[in-house]
């Protein structure tokens, strides 16, 4: 919590001290070829978005640092609030190289906005190219233009100023920024990036939380109708130590008034919400929070589930929509601002994946003659609820884990739209795929406040968890207890299940649980978690219950 005020702070202060007065840089101008784009400029020490309302665009860039230069990288957010790929100035080696720098005060002229990327319609000035951002290409185009940066890109020995991976997209926009085929926030390579992305960007992540018999899986033979039915859900987004901090997700043109534009989870109008009080009616998002009017909402106090460790570094949003809704490649953008309301920062940020499904139990085995599995849709009063919960006996004498209840849980991975590129996309989407490389883990059910009858979840020890012979690892780096499968994301299929070992009496540990008494457990699956315990990205089954026999 201290480290990141502070780091947010020094961030902050750096940004101000960077831009003295009298220091401001030439605009770089153009007009693009469709109304409604975003254009964002990043350079070496910072960015800048501006919108182009009708096209044209002005925009004065960040500054550079010495010895890395002063150039930026031009890139655009679609009316939709999707990110629309790269601007290419100039084409090198027959097409082979994309240069993408720009320098402060050039004139592009008329930019043609293509799928996935955009280019001058007339050669710029030789004053006015940084030919030192480069990237590979085919035909001219970015290799990573289109599909917001998922290819197979290996890093050069020096790679272009801000992009890691040398395939056009710019890191902090790059869903794979080091070009292994790897989403970051599941890249155990890229942890380190992905937490300071975090604090100083919106790298945000969508949760989502299903009771058992409200559980939704492609590989349970749940339906898309079912599966979109269900989709409601958490965001959690970064937050900074600055005066005022307001989230970008695009707004209405009113020239077009008919035209519903930016995002429907977090723009004017959509249908994204907060909690700012315990108990309290959820509040409109961005309507509860716009203080100055101009459509972008405020990232005030929120209050976040148990799961998520609290709210207190990131902002909460939570939403209603369909995968065609929310999906990878949608960009926000923060905007900072300082006590005089001057914006002083922005940062953008690209959303990898969404859990549209929850890991789901597909059965049990308690090694001492009970188990059982799973039959959905979960009836209110089926197998796994409270009312008719699994048994469950300790293990016996003799045995190495005597007077343990151990029970071996196969689950069905939750799922996520394929990414262009990927087995089963199409227009739109048609197919589900099973994400690897989630961390598992489980919260087991304990008393609360005796007079509410409420209960409380703790999650379990690492000493719980065991997965002999299957393909787990333990989690990176600062990540809590819990399991991490190895096995890349595939194409769904029932076949594709995950296996693991969990002591209940250890996550028990401290709590009574006698014969007849039921315990309920949550079943998660987590991608990087990047502040100690806490895991902003999670898809939970809630809750599994077990009989102790």
């Amino acid at each position: 919590m201290r480290f990141v005020a502070l780091l947010g702070s020094c961030l902050l202060a750096l940004l101000l001290a960077s831009a003295p007065a009298g220091a401001a840089r030439k605009p770089i101008t153009g007009k693009l070829s469709k109304p409604n784009y975003t254009v964002i400029a990043l350079g070496a020490a910072g960015e800048k978005a501006v919108r182009a309302g009708r096209g044209r665009f002005k925009l004065r860039p960040p500054r550079g640092i010495p010895g890395v230069g002063q150039g930026v990288s031009l890139h655009l957010r679609g009316p939709k609030g999707s990110y629309a790929g790269p601007i290419v100035v100039a084409r090198k080696k027959k097409g082979k190289r994309a240069v993408l720098g720009v320098q402060p005060g050039a004139k592009l002229g008329l930019v043609k906005v293509r799928r996935g990327y955009a280019r001058l319609s007339s050669p710029l000035r030789e004053k006015w190219v940084d030919a030192s951002r480069t990237a590979r290409a085919r035909k001219g185009v970015p290799i990573g233009a289109g599909k917001f940066g998922l290819v197979r890109s290996k890093p050069p020995r020096k790679p272009p100023p801000g992009d890691l991976d040398f395939d056009g997209v710019a890191d902090p926009l790059d869903i794979d920024d080091d070009g292994d085929l790897i989403l970051d926030s599941l890249d155990r390579s890229s942890s380190a990036r992905v937490s300071q992305q975090f604090i100083e960007g919106p790298e945000f992540q969508n949760s989502l939380e299903l009771s058992l018999s409200g559980t939704v899986n492609a590989n349970a033979g749940s339906t898309d109708a079912e599966i979109e039915r269900t989709f409601l859900g958490l965001l959690a987004i970064g937050r900074s130590n600055a005066s005022s901090t307001e989230i970008d997700c695009g707004r209405d043109d009113p020239a077009t008034p008919q035209v519903r534009e930016g995002l429907s989870y977090c723009r004017p109008g959509g249908n994204g919400s907060i909690l700012r009080t315990p108990g309290q009616p959820l509040e409109p998002f961005p309507g509860c929070c716009d203080p100055d009017g101009d459509g972008f909402g405020e990232l005030v106090d929120t209050i976040a589930p148990p799961f998520m460790g609290g709210g207190s570094t990131f902002f909460v949003l939570r939403y209603a929509a369909t995968t065609a809704e929310i999906k990878t490649g949608q960009v926000v953008i923060k905007r900072l601002s300082d006590a005089d309301g001057k914006e002083v920062a922005t940062f953008s940020k690209t959303l990898q994946y969404v859990f549209a499904t929850v890991p789901a139990l597909v059965s049990y085995v308690d090694g001492t003659g009970n188990s059982g599995t799973v039959s959905y849709p979960v009836a209110a009063d089926g197998p796994g609820m409270k009312a008719n919960a699994f048994p469950v006996a300790p293990r016996p004498p003799g045995d190495p884990a005597a007077g343990h209840v151990l029970v071996t849980l196969t689950l069905w991975q939750p799922q996520r739209r394929p990414i262009e590129g990927e087995p089963g996309y199409s227009e739109p989407p048609s197919a589900w795929t099973d994400i690897g490389r989630l961390t598992y883990s489980a919260t087991v059910e304990t008393p609360g406040d005796p007079q509410s009858g409420m209960f409380s979840y703790k999650g379990c020890p690492q000493d719980a968890y065991s997965a002999t012979g299957q393909p787990f690892t333990l989690p990176p780096p600062p990540a809590g207890p819990g399991l991490t499968h190895t096995v890349g994301d595939r194409p769904a299929h029932p076949d594709n299940t995950v296996t693991y070992t969990l002591d209940l009496t250890k996550c028990l540990a401290g709590t009574s649980w006698s014969a007849g008494e039921t315990v309920g457990v949550q079943l998660l699956a987590s991608g990087l978690r990047v502040f100690q315990d806490r895991a902003p990205g999670s898809a939970i089954q809630n809750a599994v219950y077990f009989e102790l026999q």
